[in-house]
């Protein structure tokens, strides 16, 4: 990558993984400065990664769903090509279309979820108290509909309501 980089010219400062990258965001970032314990999500679109933040120590995991994986469940649902199912993902929750896309992703949200939960309760056993369920989603072709989702799906993460 760096060598890709410097035939363009370009000299970076820093390389960093997506993950590390979030985490340092939000830790170094956050506008409350109160982020010290949480889970933060990545949701890409070819893959997710999981992000479990306790003070300056964390944990990163890949999780098998993506994007991708939410527009398939709409393109099959609505049985529509793949572009099209993409940007019917776009306005999840919105128009005339907006309950029933949801209704489509709500079997991979909650496939997502669970991975969630059983990250957390993992890490949890081997931390005390779990981390709280403060989740930072990157999700920019989905606004903040995978969390809606996750909530209307009543999923706990560390003892409360996702969000």
């Amino acid at each position: 990558l760096v060598d890709e980089l410097a035939a363009c010219r370009i000299a970076p400062h820093v390389v960093t993984v997506v993950p590390v990258a979030l985490f340092n965001f939000v830790r170094h970032n956050d506008v409350d400065q109160q982020f010290e314990r949480g889970v933060l999500l990545d949701l890409g679109a070819e893959h997710s990664s999981l992000v479990l933040v306790d003070g300056e120590r964390f944990w990163i995991k890949s999780l098998r769903i993506a994007g991708n994986d939410i527009t398939r469940a709409i393109a099959e649902r609505f049985r529509v090509p793949f572009e099209q199912a993409e940007r019917l993902k776009h306005a999840a929750g919105k128009g005339p279309e907006g309950e029933r896309v949801l209704q489509a992703i709500e079997p991979v949200i909650k496939d997502l979820a669970g991975e969630i939960q059983r990250t957390v309760a993992w890490l949890s056993h081997r931390l005390a108290p779990a981390p709280p369920a403060k989740i930072a989603a990157r999700a920019t072709q989905l606004q903040s509909q995978p969390a809606a989702a996750i909530g209307r799906g009543s999923v706990l993460l560390g003892g409360r309501r996702g969000s």
